[in-house]
């Protein structure tokens, strides 16, 4: 930590990594909750990419706070975008650009928190849609199957056969439907879920 002098002769003592630019220019006058966003994402930052947002000196960090961004997000790989951005508006350097409270900060956590949870689980149900598809295929060549079989059987006037695939096959097209309601359901199940994901609209399309 360090000591701040303010433009009262009073002090702030701090971590300079973690101190707001109001903080590190000493003004008391500004302080405020919005200070302790930036504190918070801060710290969200160091959580997401491992490193400090400002590096060196204690007075060279301080220096920083109003001439440096920190390194973009964007640069450490495999974060999401979303978090990335909640991140940077709770580090920005105007007060007024922040999120105004640590609820508000918190509140945008859930929420990204919240819609990662919904696709997760519209990805789980998109895994079920595909096990689906297998047997919806491997049933469907049974179909052809017995098309194929009923029709040698009129065609050698074996009717007594050709009677049992024709229920065969007319069993198994009730069954392939029950398939595609099924997927069809899930589907729309998914969208709730995740109304985002452009795959589910594709596999409805179908």
């Amino acid at each position: 930590p360090v000591i701040v002098p303010t433009p009262d002769q009073r002090y702030i003592v701090g971590t300079p990594v973690y101190m707001s630019p109001e903080q590190a220019a000493g003004r008391l006058d500004l302080i405020d909750d919005r200070s302790d966003v930036y504190c918070l994402g801060a710290t969200l930052y160091q959580l997401l990419s491992g490193k400090p947002p400002y590096h060196g000196s204690d007075w060279s960090i301080l220096a920083d706070k109003f001439h440096k961004t920190p390194v973009s997000l964007g640069t450490f790989r495999g974060l999401p975008q979303e978090l990335c951005d909640i991140c940077n508006k709770a580090m920005e350097k105007r007060r007024e650009d922040r999120y105004q409270s640590a609820r508000e900060l918190g509140q945008a956590i859930q929420n990204w928190l919240d819609g990662v949870q919904r696709e997760e689980k519209a990805q789980e149900i998109l895994s079920q849609v595909a096990q689906l598809s297998l047997k919806k295929a491997a049933h469907q060549q049974k179909i052809l199957q017995l098309q194929g079989e009923l029709e040698v059987s009129l065609s050698q006037n074996d009717f007594h056969t050709a009677w049992a695939y024709w229920h065969q096959l007319q069993a198994s097209k009730e069954e392939q439907e029950q398939f595609n309601l099924k997927e069809e359901q899930l589907l729309h199940g998914a969208l709730i879920y995740a109304p985002q994901l452009s795959s589910i609209y594709e596999k409805l399309l179908e």
